[in-house]
């Protein structure tokens, strides 16, 4: 479930990413989750169509229609979009081949694609800060049963995760960071997540890359201060330390 942590770099990834897009036409966003952004889109301008894998949880809000797919076929005729666009998805596609064939399809000729993805910077800081993340998580789910509140700070799957993990297990989570995406392992993501890395694969699937550009954004995975980090200074820091998500502007190369 995103939270208004997420919405807010969501928000200001998607303000550089615009100079990428037409200023208007048929749209797909891909992964949509819980529609924040594809309504976003609408409000611009766009005739947006947002998919997804999966529905959001139970109870939280849907801010736009997004509609179900098998995460394989995307369920619309050849050339029918001017522009696709996702935000921090394709490293969680598991059949990557298979759905940038799919996403060429549905492309109309002449239309682009742009994705916002996470960086080595972003692996590198969400995993040095993941101790610090597992702390607080601790501290919050301890000041909850004391308080013998009943308000959720985990998901009942991670709850269920947690009861039946051995102190050695839990020990490892609060330590190591798990991977992040569908492919590689924690090591081998601060290599797939290279600037270097995202082109080969775009390359690879038939796709040509006309743009590659640093969405001027630092934060981690794990949402360290969260909101009372302003997006300003966090602009500043990634002049200093690199942006955590990449913007990538593709067309299909045949």
């Amino acid at each position: 479930m995103a939270t208004e942590f997420a919405h807010s770099m969501r928000a200001a990834e998607l303000e550089q990413a615009l100079s990428k897009l037409p200023p208007s036409g048929k749209l797909l966003e891909l992964g949509a989750g819980d529609g924040w952004q594809a309504y976003a889109l609408q409000q611009r301008g766009f005739d947006v169509t947002a998919i997804d894998v999966k529905a959001v949880r139970h109870g939280a809000v849907q801010h736009f229609p997004v509609s179900l797919y098998d995460g394989r076929t995307l369920p619309f005729p050849d050339g029918s979009f001017d522009a696709i666009y996702s935000s921090n998805v394709l490293e969680h596609v598991i059949d990557f081949e298979q759905i940038q064939s799919e996403l060429a399809r549905v492309l109309r000729p002449g239309g682009v694609a742009v994705h916002c993805v996470p960086s080595a910077v972003w692996r590198t800081w969400t995993t040095l800060g993941h101790p610090l993340y597992a702390a607080r998580l601790a501290w919050r789910l301890k000041n909850a049963s004391v308080n013998h509140t009943n308000r959720s700070v985990l998901s009942p799957s991670t709850k269920k995760l947690l009861v039946n993990m051995t102190p050695l297990g839990l020990l490892r989570m609060g330590l190591i960071s798990p991977r992040h995406g569908e492919h590689g392992n924690l090591i081998s993501e601060h290599w797939l997540f290279r600037r270097r890395s995202w082109v080969k694969r775009f390359e690879e699937t038939g796709w040509g890359v006309d743009s590659v550009t640093p969405a001027h954004l630092f934060y981690t995975g794990n949402e360290l201060l969260g909101l009372r980090m302003a997006t300003y200074f966090r602009r500043g820091l990634a002049s200093m330390l690199g942006s955590s998500t990449v913007i990538y502007s593709l067309h299909p190369c045949s």
